[in-house]
């Protein structure tokens, strides 16, 4: 098959850009063609390449950019409308490169693309989105339900970021991000390289800085932890930049203005492994729920014990007290509670790295590419 990836953000580190590079490299090793179109300049570019896939660039994505995800119902609007004809002509100049590439799949990696499948599928394109994320806000709810009549699959990455469109959409597949670690270093060796104290307990928030990610949940938990002596030694690593414009780069500010000398903000991390290897614990604190995530299915993988909120894709990811332990959002005295018992009971943790090891294996790349392969040709040939 020959298959067309678009790609509107472009980030090495971005979760969505990472499973497509996993998938990609599973398809070109199948002897699929797979290009990718990216805005220029992105620096997922070399991974994409690294792939396997031929890539290619347009500065009208680069232009999509709205950055307005958690934003306002009037920004959103105002915003949309004012991109609208960019967006046509956008929609436009990616059907000139499938019909170029041959295309037998446009496929979408992300919302800013998803919502021109109007204007691809009247190319007469066979258009397919990854549905990763849970859209904050009604308005875009209805947007992307509205948008995926046109779309002939979605791959939705849990049966939550699935269930923003409704009943519907006859073409909706839940195939799970594909995670993978390299091999993990030494836990002596990774906890050099943090700014911790070697003789103490590490627990780490792994994600770009945004206030929907919750990491000032955890700097009051941590906090508040430290007010008993058994847990002054614990430390707080960040793991993370800001990704998102003017709103992360203000909640960063907060972050550094707010955190103690027991928070340490890492900013991006390349060699993840280092501190999954580092950690006593991971946490995911999320207040907008994540319509996967993986950092927790990282930490599963690396032996880790994971908490994280009750919310969203992560109920699908961990099994209450045996996968890992959920509470409830933006709580930082459950929070607190289930980071002390986790750390002060070592059968506990024993008994949720076990848990989550078993639930990390659905999420192999073998099993998305299997997943992904046999939906494309099914919808080639339908």
């Amino acid at each position: 098959m020959r298959l067309l990836f678009v790609e509107p953000a472009g980030r090495q580190l971005g979760g969505a850009e990472r499973s497509l590079a996993g998938l990609t490299a599973g398809l070109v090793e199948r002897g699929h063609e797979v290009t990718v179109l990216t805005r220029p300049g992105a620096d997922a570019i070399p991974m994409f390449g690294d792939a396997g896939a031929h890539v290619e660039t347009s500065d009208r994505l680069a232009r999509l950019a709205a950055g307005t995800r958690h934003g306002s119902n009037l920004r959103f609007v105002t915003r949309g409308a004012a991109i609208l004809p960019e967006a046509v002509s956008t929609a436009n100049a990616i059907a000139r490169v499938a019909h170029h590439a041959r295309a037998d799949v446009v496929h979408s990696n992300g919302f800013r693309t998803h919502i021109l499948a109007p204007v691809l599928r009247s190319h007469g394109l066979r258009v397919s989105w990854s549905l990763r994320d849970f859209a904050p806000r009604p308005i875009q709810r209805r947007l992307l339900r509205s948008a995926s009549s046109f779309a002939h699959l979605v791959l939705a990455n849990s049966e939550f970021t699935a269930s923003q469109l409704g009943l519907r959409h006859r073409g909706v597949r839940v195939v799970g991000n594909p995670v993978e670690l390299k091999a993990l270093p030494s836990r002596v060796v990774a906890r050099e390289t943090l700014p911790v104290r070697s003789d103490g307990r590490v627990v780490a928030v792994v994600g770009h800085l945004h206030p929907s990610k919750g990491q000032h949940v955890a700097v009051r938990a941590v906090a508040m932890l430290h007010d008993e002596p058994r847990f002054r030694n614990v430390s707080l690593v960040l793991a993370g930049e800001a990704a998102y414009g003017d709103a992360s780069q203000r909640y960063f500010e907060e972050l550094v203005a707010s955190a103690s000398p027991r928070v340490a903000l890492l900013g991006a991390v390349r060699d993840i492994e280092r501190i999954y290897s580092a950690v006593d614990l991971v946490v995911q604190p999320s207040i907008h729920p994540e319509g996967f995530g993986r950092s927790v299915v990282e930490a599963q993988l690396a032996g880790v014990p994971v908490v994280a909120t009750a919310i969203g894709g992560a109920c699908e990811l961990i099994d209450h007290d045996h996968s890992g332990m959920l509470v409830a959002a933006d709580d930082p005295v459950l929070l607190r509670d289930a980071i002390a018992r986790v750390l002060d009971d070592h059968v506990l943790a024993a008994h949720l790295i076990e848990g989550g090891s078993k639930s990390a294996t659905r999420f192999t790349k073998t099993a998305h590419v299997d997943a992904v392969e046999r939906a494309f040709l099914e919808l080639e040939t339908s």
